[in-house]
């Protein structure tokens, strides 16, 4: 189910500040501009994760943003304001060929970039990331105990991996990735 406004990206009506002051729902300045998220972004960048699972009214605010570099509002009484932002959407693989394979999304299929992104999956190479991160953090004076960089590793990759017909332990998947050896019983 789809819990989520239109409202949390172009932004919502105060209702105290309208009651407070008197003001009409249609009002400008009801509007709470810094409850929508294309505000908050506004001369940058604005990242949506799941994006096609969203409502098709959001997408269009997408698509607005994008094309017109407007921000409009649902209601309409609100006037446009002009965003100067780059909008960032993320999905898996299956839900993005499901979207395309829509016949009603056909509109949004020319309007849209895509940027293939392959995960790591080898756990040296997830190691050196985590080890480049902390480096660059405030936490790079602080004592990393021995496993924790692999440990974290480990729990990332298991979240990529699925199991499959020649290893169905995902720890040792992990390690096959990485370039250990296949046991020849496991081969079977």
């Amino acid at each position: 189910k789809k819990s989520q406004d239109v409202t949390s990206i172009t932004g919502r009506v105060d209702e105290a500040k309208r009651l407070a002051e008197g003001l009409s729902a249609s009002d400008p300045e009801a509007l709470d501009l810094r409850s929508g998220a294309a505000c908050q972004a506004a001369g940058g960048i604005l990242e949506v994760q799941e994006v096609f699972r969203a409502d098709p009214s959001i997408l269009n605010v997408f698509i607005s943003l994008n094309e017109e570099k407007l921000l409009k509002h649902p209601e309409g009484a609100f006037p446009q304001l002009f965003c100067d932002e780059f909008v960032i959407g993320h999905i898996n693989l299956a839900k993005y060929l499901e979207f395309k394979g829509n016949v009603s999304n056909d509109a949004l299929h020319s309007r849209i970039r895509i940027i293939w992104w392959r995960y790591n999956l080898r756990l040296q190479e997830e190691i050196e990331i985590y080890k480049k991160f902390v480096k660059k953090s405030e936490f790079r004076d602080m004592h990393m105990g021995p496993y924790v960089y692999e440990t974290a590793a480990r729990m990332a990759l298991s979240t990529r991996l699925v199991k499959g017909e020649l290893c169905k332990d995902l720890t040792r998947r992990i390690d096959y990735y990485n370039g250990s050896v296949v046991v020849e019983e496991e081969k079977k």
